[in-house]
């Protein structure tokens, strides 16, 4: 589906430029293939969940890190680009509860209630690692939230951890919790398909996890 909509927006192109008379790779002519009745990718279940974040150490600051970003996305259904998109200054004190405001697929920008735990597990990881965002000057509200702790090659240390540095700690602690394969979609996934079952509706799920579509909440 992908590859189509990329040829489709191609030949959209060429015949806005005169270039070409028709899309061939127009809706009308070709039909966009089935959508498959499962999705790919895994929800975790409880038990799991429990034994995937039992693995990082929360009293060492690279631990605190990995704890509190697969927790905001099991809790919160972030995207992984949107969790490492996040600033210092995204957690905010807003009508009376904590928040977190960040900007979501399409550019939109959103807020959520912050629960609890989360709030304890970032605050716990910037209070771990403050000393070496003072010296490293990655400090302040306009800094990235999750940052890498070592960056050799560059040597620029105020940046955002990566998507793809995010999913090797996802895998990491897969690995180590003898969980099998996993990505950060999947902690996503985990997040949506708890809401279900705690028997929310999929008007109140699309809400959470910000999707424009409520179909894709139901499949």
């Amino acid at each position: 589906a992908f590859k189509l909509s990329v040829v489709r927006s191609f030949f959209e192109y060429l015949k806005a430029a005169g270039a070409v008379p028709l899309n061939p790779a127009s809706t009308k002519l070709v039909s966009p293939p089935e959508l498959p009745s499962e999705p790919p990718g895994r929800a975790l279940s409880a038990k799991e969940v429990r034994y995937l974040l039992s693995g990082p150490d929360p009293s060492k600051p690279e631990g605190a890190r990995d704890y509190a970003l697969m927790l905001i996305m099991l809790r919160l259904s972030l995207r992984v680009s949107e969790v490492c998109s996040l600033r210092a200054s995204s957690v905010k004190w807003s009508h009376g509860r904590w928040t977190l405001r960040c900007r979501v697929k399409g550019g939109r920008e959103e807020v959520w209630p912050l629960p609890k735990d989360v709030k304890e597990a970032v605050d716990n990881y910037l209070r771990l690692d403050r000393k070496r965002r003072e010296i490293a000057h990655s400090d302040g509200g306009d800094a990235p939230l999750f940052q890498p702790g070592v960056n050799y090659r560059t040597l620029d240390f105020d940046k955002p951890l990566s998507t793809r540095m995010a999913q090797k700690i996802v895998k990491r602690w897969a690995d180590y919790s003898r969980l099998g394969d996993l990505s950060p979609h999947d902690l996503r996934r985990t997040a949506i398909t708890r809401a279900l079952e705690s028997g929310l509706s999929y008007r109140q799920v699309q809400m959470m996890s910000k999707h424009k579509d409520p179909k894709t909440v139901m499949r």
